[in-house]
């Protein structure tokens, strides 16, 4: 039978069912395969020995159901048959269509109540270890319409049949059209006698795809919910029939994955019935199906459209002839949601949105995960659940932009800023102060909190980010951070969290190689030529252009210029003195370093600067070019040529660079630490010639009744090659005597000149207070030291320059 080839019409269903053929068994269908046995399956394959394949080029269609006849008084219909049912393993490549029955109606009621219709079947069942790929059409049947009952009341409509259900280990691929079957009408009410009879309830509609097992779904055209049906009428005084609810565009559980690259789409809820004209009220309306229902440690990628389907029409409001008033008015419709999460996890890269623009996102008991990538949309609120432990994560590597925080994004446990995202957030005070953790925030991340103008910032952190202004807020910002790592600013109305970037740039005055020789940067002109160690001569595309007020910055140490005395990386570089922002990468064994890695306090040093201007050279490629003879980057569009005041954008009050984007396109890995960088540090230091001594030459003076211990100071990353450590720090003292009283070091009282108390001991800057209040009457003040540093003794580079303005 292998190669079989099915070119007719069939009446009966086709079964595959037997073991031992040959080779794996192929079956193409070119014709009809439609029985017409009541609820009978179209084509059903338990086995075709192991990856044998069915390929539908003409139609499959499961038998409809039965009808409920006269004699069968108020009996449901039957359920329409499957189009198609694979157990596997195998394969399934549709281009023509399988659909599943349409259920049958049901019995009219004869003194009872009247038959509910029957289930529409599902068009493609799947089982485990099973391929399948659509180009064509799959639907599931229609549910059969209820009937009416006379003296009681109409039969409920069917329920709508899935278009896809599947089990476990499923491999599919959508290209196709897939929609679950419309729910079948409910009955209408009838009288005996004068008795009002109910109108039966609309069915609901089926799923587009029901997903319960581990698989893969690819989705990259269309997938649909069946619609709701209208609720039968109400007769006499008997109330309208509840429409039904729209299927599910897709529900997925047990650890499926969905990429959805196309649209899936809620089915719409059906209208309620009219009610009775003699005092009957209106069926309530059907609600709209959700676009995706998640549960169960499920995952979904959605990179196209998800919505939820549309609420139904309102019930027609019959007047009531007796007392000249309306009837009961039916509840209003509710429109689907977005996406039902409940548990697992969301990407979304795409647009979400709710039914009519309502909820876009629900979250449900089981706690989940929404990932968000720039430029995501959401049209609809976004409601996790505040008792779940809900988490909300920011992701991509280009900038993105998230408002509504605290209101139409809310009652989430954490927000996460994942490594190397630039995100923008803007909310509400309590958005942002209701307890969330916000997770991974680094420079360039951006906090909008709309109706408070702080007045000052509790810079602990013990307790988070405390502003203080109209009222107290305070955000949870989880890591090692300190206030002063944050730019706070207000407009009077709103307060702006930026997380400081530091710009990387060449200061004016800087001399870079070109063909012809070395040209100040602030004379060269776009089209120009610059000589490269990447692309050879290579034309300016632009050159960004910046002045800095270096008073106003909150942090002007991000900004301060970095000086590069001449030689003091190797001889004749740089030619003069280098002056490049603390961000500007050098190229150097093999690697980019920022500038500020380099300091060294003696042949390196950051100057203090009221102004500074500063320039950034575009070429076609990032690459490296030759400033002052030193090896540095050129400039990287990462979106941020607001930064600079001739960029074509608005300028921002204080620069952010995109540092994410420099590290996944640059000419070379971006480094600060490891061997490599250690080793050039090394070199560096050695040409320095930095004289040290082991004596912190401590002091202990008095100053307004305060004991002061004064002693020499270091910063670790200046005088050794690991950078890491940017703290000054005098000396580490582990036990204080005041008199014949012992005061620890990591005593609550003492802040000022102190870092923070560490296992053996605390540091102090080289000017550490011992304030009045626990010095009492006392005089005599002793410590113990239990380390030091080698400090460096202040000397005088022999090829210092003037320094460029």
């Amino acid at each position: 039978m292998d190669g079989t080839t099915i070119t007719t019409s069939i009446h009966n269903s086709v079964t595959l069912s037997r073991d031992g053929y040959a080779s794996p068994l192929t079956v193409e269908n070119i014709g009809e395969i439609a029985p017409i046995s009541y609820g009978a399956t179209g084509l059903l394959s338990s086995s075709m020995t192991a990856y044998g394949s069915i390929v539908n080029n003409g139609t499959i269609g499961g038998a409809e159901g039965y009808n409920g006849g006269p004699e069968d008084n108020g009996f449901a219909g039957g359920a329409g048959g499957t189009g198609v049912q694979i157990s596997g393993p195998g394969a399934l490549n549709n281009s023509g269509e399988i659909f599943g029955g349409s259920g049958g109606v049901g019995a009219l009621g004869g003194g009872g109540l009247g038959g509910g219709g029957g289930s529409g079947g599902t068009g493609l069942t799947v089982g485990a270890n099973v391929s399948v790929s659509n180009i064509g059409i799959i639907l599931g049947g229609a549910g059969g319409a209820g009937n009416s009952g006379i003296g009681i009341g109409g039969g409920t409509g069917g329920v709508g049949g899935a278009g896809v259900s599947e089990l476990r280990g499923l491999n599919f691929t959508n290209q196709g059209t897939i929609a679950g079957g419309e729910g079948g009408e409910g009955g209408a009410g009838d009288a005996l006698f004068g008795g009002g009879g109910g109108g039966g309830g609309g069915g609901t509609g089926g799923a587009g795809g029901t997903l319960d097992g581990a698989g893969l779904f690819i989705n990259n055209n269309k997938i649909t919910g069946g619609a709701g049906a209208v609720g039968g009428a109400g007769n006499i005084n008997g109330a309208g029939g509840v429409g039904g609810a729209g299927g599910e565009g897709l529900s997925i559980s047990d650890n499926s994955v969905v990429f959805n690259n196309g649209s899936i789409i809620g089915g719409a809820g059906g209208g309620g019935g009219s009610g009775g004209p003699l005092g009957g009220s209106a069926g309530a309306d059907g609600n709209g199906g959700a676009g995706v229902a998640i549960a169960s440690n499920a995952t979904l990628f959605n990179f196209g459209l998800i919505e939820g389907g549309t609420g139904g029409g309102k019930g027609t409001l019959d007047t009531n002839i007796l007392s000249n008033n309306l009837a009961f008015t039916p509840a209003d419709e509710i429109d689907g949601l977005g996406v039902y999460l409940n548990g697992g996890t969301l990407t979304n890269a795409g647009t979400i949105a709710g039914g009519a623009f309502q909820v876009a996102v629900k979250f449900g008991t089981a706690p989940g995960m929404l990932i968000v990538e720039p430029g995501a949309v959401f049209i609809g609120d976004v409601d996790a659940n505040a008792s779940a432990g809900d988490t909300l994560e920011l992701t991509g590597t280009s900038f993105g932009k998230l408002s509504g925080v605290g209101t139409s994004v809310e009652q989430f446990d954490t927000i996460s800023f994942a490594s190397g995202s630039q995100w923008s957030v803007e909310g509400d005070c309590t958005g942002l102060a209701s307890g969330q953790d916000i997770v991974g925030m680094s420079q360039g991340d951006t906090i909008i909190l709309d109706g408070i103008a702080e007045t000052g910032i509790n810079a602990s952190f013990q307790n988070g980010l405390e502003l203080v202004g109209s009222e107290t807020v305070t955000v949870n910002i989880a890591g090692a951070v300190h206030a002063n790592d944050f730019d706070v600013t207000t407009d009077g109305h709103n307060t702006t969290i930026a997380m400081d970037v530091d710009p990387p740039c060449l200061a004016r005055g800087t001399q870079v190689l070109t063909p012809s020789g070395n040209v100040v940067i602030e004379k060269l002109r776009q089209g120009d030529l610059i000589t490269t160690i990447s692309d050879g001569d290579s034309p300016i595309l632009w050159i960004g252009r910046r002045r800095m007020n270096l008073r106003g910055h909150p942090r002007p140490e991000v900004v301060q210029p970095i000086c590069f005395y001449q030689d003091s990386i190797a001889d004749g570089v740089p030619q003069s003195d280098l002056l490049l922002s603390p961000d500007h990468a050098l190229y150097l064994g093999g690697l980019l370093i920022p500038a500020k890695t380099f300091v060294n306090g003696a042949t390196i040093v950051q100057l203090i600067r009221t102004s500074v201007t500063y320039y950034h050279i575009e070429l076609s490629n990032h690459g490296i070019i030759f400033a002052e003879g030193a090896p540095v980057e050129t400039y990287l569009e990462t979106g941020n040529r607001g930064a600079f005041e001739n960029g074509g954008k608005p300028v921002q009050l204080h620069p952010d660079f995109a540092q994410t984007l420099r590290e996944a396109k640059g000419y070379a890995p971006f480094a600060e630490t490891g061997p490599i960088v250690e080793s050039v540090r090394q070199t560096i230091l050695d040409r320095a010639g930095i004289k040290t001594t082991c004596d912190p030459d401590l002091r202990i003076h008095y100053k307004d009744g305060d004991a002061i211990i004064e002693t020499r100071s270091a910063v670790p990353a200046e005088i050794s090659a690991d950078p890491r450590d940017r703290r000054r720090l005098g000396v580490k003292i582990s036990e204080i005597k005041i008199g014949k009283k012992i005061l620890p070091a990591n005593h609550h009282a003492l802040s000022e000149g102190w870092h923070d108390p560490e296992p053996d001991g605390r540091w102090t800057d080289g000017k550490a207070v011992i304030p009045n209040r626990v010095l009492g009457n006392t005089g005599s003040v002793s410590v113990k030291i239990v380390a030091t540093l080698w400090y460096p003794v202040t000397v005088e580079p022999t090829f210092h320059r003037a320094e460029k303005s």
